[in-house]
């Protein structure tokens, strides 16, 4: 990719100095500029017309035919428009055109003064023949990783000009440090159960005693069903980011809800965990999308908010607080809690249109601020070992997140460590829930009133 937007570059710089210097002859042939330096320094400057910004390109060819005026204002729109800044110098380090994204470096903030600085080393060495390249990384605020290049432009051995090419490179160097996280924890995830397997498989070769031996074959079991499960989890992921609904048909949120509680409900009575459903609509909450994709999102945040709920234990005594999330030194105990959500929200104005919202609530142990940022990542884990034990493969919020965002919603959580999570979903309604909310209903008719 840099080195497409490079070529891009020095394919419409090249443009430019082609047209410039058409202008120029042109102009020097009507005696408009002079053919040769003049004595006098107050006299008409040599070649003047090429130094400027993107109007001056276009400016520059004078009266060449209209052909040629449309193809320099093209040129300089092409310029203005580039998300790379271009700066051009001539062989003796003059500057003779910046195009309006490079215009900003030459402003006080600290970030941009760096690499008005990197522009200058850069194009001191193309202007000894060197093509070079820094790279700067500006900590903002925003953050931006940036990359400097400059080349010399020749005719024979003279160096006629150069050219200065910034490009922000951040999306880019996120992308790959990205990709290059997910292939290491892909390996680590995949390794860990074969290890584990072979292992087992090996001391299991080697036993008499079959309690042992059943002991073994139910780890290599559950071994293996994690490395499944953490395939078939790449491989929804992967669907996912195409960034495509496989069906979008018009479905009831709360349907959705109800049948993510069937998938886990063997999970939560295991655990010794209760969902409660707060369904603030007397009516159906319609949405368009893939019913299965969520289910499966609606299904991975309960999962989470079951097996990550600690559940709390009564004080007879007082001793301790009634926390929830901490475990308490009583034998007695009190069920956990995860409630789930759901409502339609604005609608209020004709600019602030109605949404599907369902959260998920849990008593849980919640997640530190620290980490807020970063549990939709692949792999990324709070808990390392929590997450060992309840057999999660460290994908199932990265697959809500990539869900939701598919069907055009947001996903966002509020957490405090100790005392529990809230994940909030949102969605935009279909037209047919809008339509059916506006569909006066028989109560409204006998009443004579009609529906907002």
């Amino acid at each position: 990719m840099v080195g497409v937007l490079t070529v891009l570059a020095a394919l419409v710089i090249g443009a430019v100095l082609g047209l410039l210097w058409a202008g120029r002859r042109a102009r020097m042939s009507a005696g408009e500029i002079n053919s040769t330096p003049p004595a006098d320094p107050d006299a008409e400057v040599y070649g003047a017309g090429i130094v400027g910004s993107s109007a001056d390109v276009a400016a520059s060819v004078g009266e060449e035919p209209p052909g040629a005026q449309l193809a320099a204002s093209l040129v300089a729109k092409a310029l203005a428009d580039l998300r790379l800044g271009v700066v051009v110098f001539d062989g003796q380090g003059e500057e003779l055109y910046r195009n309006l994204t490079a215009e900003e470096f030459k402003t006080a903030r600290h970030g941009n003064a760096l690499t008005e600085a990197a522009i200058e080393r850069v194009v001191e060495g193309a202007l000894i023949g060197l093509s070079l390249e820094e790279s700067l990384d500006l900590y903002g605020p925003p953050q931006r990783s940036l990359r400097v290049q400059a080349s010399p432009s020749l005719d024979g051995d003279q160096i006629t000009g150069v050219t200065a090419v910034v490009e922000d490179v951040t999306e880019a160097r996120h992308a790959e440090r990205v990709r290059s996280d997910f292939v290491a924890n892909v390996s680590h995830e995949l390794r860990t159960p074969v290890g584990a397997m072979s292992v087992l498989a090996e001391t299991l070769a080697d036993c008499d005693d079959d309690a042992v031996a059943a002991r073994l074959t139910a780890r290599i079991q559950r071994e293996a069903v994690r490395m499944s499960q953490t395939i078939a989890d790449l491989l929804v992921l992967s669907r996912l980011d195409a960034g495509a609904v496989t069906a979008s048909d018009t479905t009831d949120l709360a349907s959705v809800v109800s049948m993510a509680i069937d998938r886990v409900s063997e999970v939560a009575t295991q655990r010794g965990v209760d969902i409660v459903v707060d369904n603030t609509e007397s009516g159906p909450v319609l949405v368009d999308g893939e019913q299965g994709q969520l289910v499966s999102a609606v299904a991975n945040l309960l999962d989470n908010a079951i097996k990550y709920s600690d559940v709390p234990y009564f004080d007879p005594l007082g001793i301790s607080e009634p926390v929830g999330g901490s475990r308490r030194a009583s034998d007695e105990r009190l069920d956990a809690t995860v409630t789930v959500s759901l409502a339609i929200e604005g609608g209020s104005s004709s600019t602030d249109r109605p949404e599907a919202v369902m959260s998920v609530a849990d008593q849980g142990i919640g997640v530190p601020e620290a980490d807020l940022n970063r549990i939709f990542e692949r792999f990324y884990r709070v808990d390392n070992a929590r997450s060992r034990d309840t057999g999660g493969t460290g994908l199932g919020l990265s697959i809500v997140r990539n869900t939701v965002m598919n069907h055009g919603g947001t996903i966002d959580v509020d957490s405090v460590e100790g005392r529990g999570s809230t994940f909030t979903v949102r969605l935009p309604l279909s037209p047919a829930q809008l339509q059916l909310d506006s569909t006066p209903t028989q109560t409204d008719v006998e009443a004579g009133n009609g529906r907002p």
